[in-house]
């Protein structure tokens, strides 16, 4: 996958148009580098203090929900916005989900950008302005992970056949 991405970056010219650019979304997923592999939200306007000699890169999960009266999904509310900024234990993630920050990992690229953990999922509002940006989420992240088979009773559900 590293030798994928390295091929876009390098001969592709749209691929390159778009690593070019500093446009991030509001929230990103912020991957520890413990072996705990625990991940927090962290809004990405501080990010770019931190960032000043390379560019903030992260990837994308597209995902389906599922059936989320089975399972409800873990999400980002305003409830527990705070929290979901102090941390995450990888152990509360369904397994696409850290399918995707493992993914991250052997990519060595720090941030993941997940729509139900990135958007607050019960204000309108933010809603409203992210749904607006969501096409720049795929088309600025490093690579976009696609989960596109979910059934709750698979161990791996991301590397369904």
């Amino acid at each position: 996958m590293k030798k994928w991405i390295s091929t876009c970056k390098n001969q592709h010219t749209a691929c390159q148009l778009n690593a070019s650019t500093d446009w991030l979304p509001t929230r990103l997923l912020e991957i520890s580098n413990s072996d705990r592999f625990d991940i927090r939200l962290v809004e990405t306007r501080n990010l770019l203090s931190r960032h000043l000699e390379c560019p903030v890169r992260f990837v994308a999960l597209s995902h389906m929900w599922g059936d989320t009266s089975i399972s409800p999904p873990l999400r980002t509310v305003k409830s527990n916005y705070d929290s979901m900024q102090q941390g995450i234990r990888i152990r509360e993630l369904p397994q696409n989900f850290v399918d995707a920050v493992l993914v991250c990992r052997k990519l060595e690229v720090e941030y993941l950008w997940i729509d139900s953990l990135c958007i607050i999922q019960d204000s309108p509002e933010d809603w409203k302005r992210e749904a607006v940006t969501m096409h720049l989420v795929y088309k600025y992240a490093q690579a976009t992970i696609v989960a596109y088979a979910f059934n709750f009773k698979l161990s791996n559900p991301m590397f369904y056949c």
